[in-house]
């Protein structure tokens, strides 16, 4: 094997081209690790006494080259940030330090949609201001999930330089600087700047690099692994672009809290740290099968499903087979959400500790009328109907108030409202717990749209309680 490991300034890499391949995961950067990057460098720019060649060491970044391009085998989203961070600085740059001609450039093997790909939407992502709405806030569906995170990327970066009352000029010197003397015929980097671990690999396979490399690390999660086996087993190339552009459409719609929330149970609990990358929840209902015989598998293994799909996808063809079954249950996730009666029925029973996959079953395998009845048995088995919390509802009013319940969930999360959700009864005044009138009005129309469009101002000004909001559905018909 064959490899170079050295330390390069950012300077030194910025007339590189750079090319992630189909196995990579999307950015996803938070908002907290952008702020964490821009303090440590502020933090390092305004530090008074610093050795020579003292710098800000970032996290390796692995490439093998192709041609006149690095294939980026881990660090993407570091180099991401860097180069959002940089444009942000374009015209500063350009003015300040003329001895920056270029930045580094990012392609995508399957980062595109239509004909927007994402290396023409960093290059031009100063104009953020085309994708957002009148409120200020980035439009979510600008074209690609990867497209709102590099958007959100870039206005914390603003807003992060917007509170700075200082001179930028520490940050970008210590970020950009590169001054270099000749020291036994080497190259020492002299700077106080910050810096990359560059590691080259040569002959090496790069997807045994890659997995080698992120199995252990909790930022690549489950789901980023096993998307690398169905796209190292999917040869056509418009296939690959295909099942990515799946991927994101998939992954888009579990990053709807009401929509995941709605699938799993244990949301606002563990699951948003459980599942970073939302679509491993469908690879664990899937890898859970008991009639999956996979050997020397601890059940608690934290790598369980990727393990499993490692052993199911062998070629072409069963990576087929296996991304037709995640997309099977993302569409049937999808009508039971889409469909009112469904979604009263199921999320109920979702939130009451019936396992989503029971039910998924039961759909696929039993007629509408069958299916519909099925959830009925399975309410009407629930003991807590028995509690005197539900004595004034009756049968028909209970998945509208279980599902009310979920959603003043989610608006209390937003709203960080410390709420005993247990202890919520039918009467509980809402304005009493911290809800007005507008949280109210959209956890109404999140249940029911339709009985949302036509409750009047004057009835929406009436309601205190859920039972109310349950008498008038009744009312209105609409349960």
């Amino acid at each position: 094997m064959s490899e170079k490991l050295e330390l390069k300034s950012i300077s030194e890499i910025l007339d590189k081209s750079f090319y992630i391949p189909a196995y990579q995961r999307g950015y996803r950067w938070s908002s907290r690790q952008v702020i964490d990057l821009l303090d440590d460098i502020w933090e390092f720019a305004l530090k008074k006494k610093k050795e020579e060649g003292e710098f800000y060491c970032l996290q390796p970044v692995v490439v093998k080259k192709d041609n006149e391009k690095f294939r980026v085998i881990d660090g993407q989203q570091r180099l991401t940030t860097l180069f959002i961070i940089l444009k942000f600085f374009e015209q500063h740059i350009k003015y300040s330090f003329t001895g920056v001609k270029r930045f580094y450039t990012l392609e995508y093997e399957t980062r595109n949609k239509q004909n927007i790909d994402s290396n023409n939407f960093l290059e031009n992502i100063r104009d953020i201001e085309n994708f957002k709405d009148n409120n200020s806030n980035i439009i979510p569906n600008i074209e690609t999930i990867d497209f709102y995170y590099m958007s959100n990327t870039y206005i914390i970066i603003k807003q992060w330089f917007d509170k700075q009352d200082k001179d930028i000029n520490p940050f970008l010197q210590v970020l950009l600087n590169s001054d270099v003397e000749i020291k036994n015929e080497q190259k020492i980097d002299i700077a106080n700047n910050v810096r990359v671990i560059w590691y080259e690999i040569d002959d090496e396979n790069e997807i045994d690099v890659f997995t080698r490399l992120n199995i252990g690390k909790i930022p690549l999660t489950n789901a980023e692994l096993i998307k690398a086996i169905f796209l190292i087993n999917t040869k056509e190339k418009n296939e690959k672009l295909l099942l990515a552009s799946q991927w994101d459409e998939i992954e888009y719609k579990l990053q709807d809290n009401n929509f995941f929330a709605f699938v799993s149970k244990d949301f606002g609990e563990n699951n948003e740290i459980k599942y970073p990358t939302r679509i491993e929840f469908i690879f664990d209902l899937i890898a859970n099968n008991p009639n999956l015989k996979i050997n020397n598998l601890q059940k608690d293994d934290e790598r369980r499903s990727y393990y499993i799909f490692n052993e199911l996808i062998k070629d072409n063809n069963t990576a087929k087979e296996y991304w037709d079954e995640v997309k099977k249950y993302f569409r049937v996730f999808n009508e039971f959400y889409s469909n009112q009666e469904y979604y009263h029925l199921v999320g109920f029973l979702v939130h009451n500790g019936v396992k989503i996959v029971e039910i998924v079953e039961n759909f696929m395998n039993n007629s509408k009328d069958k299916f519909l009845n099925k959830l009925k048995e399975l309410i009407k088995q629930k003991n807590q109907f028995k509690n005197k919390v539900f004595e004034e509802l009756n049968y028909e009013e209970l998945p509208l108030y279980k599902n009310l319940l979920v959603e003043l969930e989610v608006e209390a999360d937003f709203w960080n409202l410390d709420i005993d959700f247990d202890k919520l009864s039918p009467e509980t005044d809402l304005k009493d717990l911290g809800f007005d009138e507008s949280d109210i009005s959209m956890v109404i129309y999140r249940v029911d749209d339709d009985l949302g469009d036509i409750i009047t101002l004057d009835e929406l000004a009436e309601i205190k309680t859920l039972k109310n909001i349950c008498d008038l559905a009744k009312s209105k018909e609409q349960i």
